[in-house]
């Protein structure tokens, strides 16, 4: 979750001309982590489904666990889908404990079936700490969405001293560095918005509004946000990653909704970057 909500965005963009001019941080200086789940759903929007055939294959998920908390619980991520992918997507459920709707959106990609060549990677959250509180931080009281090296400034307090100062931060970063995903799409609360504040993710925000019926706009932090995830993958990966707010209390239909489009219309067109 961001602060405040910014108007609508105003025109389509062209998604898949956008150049990729990053160089990924050295993988020496990351934890360990890398490396598909199953059934099939029907799609709650017709307008969602329009053209899109079912998907034929399957293959059996892969779970790894990419890290620890500071109490000691796992971090875990699943892939499902073509383990020789050429398009490789990854959900991120929650970063904020308090955001509590949002891992509901990885339970229902979990229960789809991948379309042929990609690949949908799943976490379910980063912050299994703060979510057993109930809290927007984690068990030492740093907001993970402040934690990443964005900007080189960083605020102290709840937004970390300086970057990775989490062991759930460098797992994630690790986890990523090593993947190189296509696209990164993390949710949170309750802003009901596609966040298209990068020129590498705004067309495909466009296209994910049209596809899920949620606004296009900016979530702002009243200023520049610094230490996310998404301005520290899109600043040093080729893909790009973005923010996707649900609303305060989306119903089990929309939450459906939007994980059918993740799986069927999203990880089919991103562009692969790899």
């Amino acid at each position: 979750m961001k602060r405040f909500v910014m108007p609508v965005l105003a025109a389509t963009v062209a998604v898949l001309g956008v150049s990729a001019q990053t160089a990924a941080a050295s993988p020496g200086s990351y934890p360990t982590p890398i490396a598909k789940t199953t059934s099939a759903a029907t799609p709650t929007a017709a307008a969602a489904t329009a053209g899109v055939r079912p998907a034929t294959v399957s293959y059996p998920p892969l779970r790894l666990e990419i890290g620890r908390t500071p109490e000691g619980r796992q971090i875990r991520a699943v892939r499902q889908g073509d383990p020789k992918a050429t398009r490789v997507l990854v959900v991120l459920g929650q970063m904020h404990g308090n955001e509590k709707q949002a891992p509901l959106v990885v339970s229902a990609v979990r229960r789809l079936v991948t379309r042929p060549g990609t690949a949908v990677w799943t976490i379910m959250t980063m912050n299994p700490d703060g979510a057993a509180r109930g809290r927007r931080y984690n068990a030492a009281w740093v907001d993970l969405n402040r934690d990443f090296p964005t900007s080189g400034r960083y605020l102290g307090g709840l937004s970390g001293a300086w970057a990775w100062t989490q062991p759930e931060t460098r797992s994630v970063a690790g986890f990523l560095t090593r993947l190189r995903p296509d696209a990164v799409v993390s949710f949170h609360q309750p802003f009901n918005l596609v966040d298209g504040d990068n020129p590498k993710n705004v067309g495909w925000a466009v296209k994910l509004a049209a596809w899920t019926g949620v606004p296009a706009g900016i979530a702002s932090c009243g200023g520049a946000c610094y230490g996310t995830l998404t301005g520290w993958f899109n600043r040093t990966m080729p893909g790009w990653a973005m923010t996707f707010e649900l609303s305060s209390a989306p119903t089990q239909a929309h939450i459906d909704q939007v994980a059918w489009v993740l799986v069927n219309r999203l990880a089919p067109a991103i562009r692969d970057f790899r």
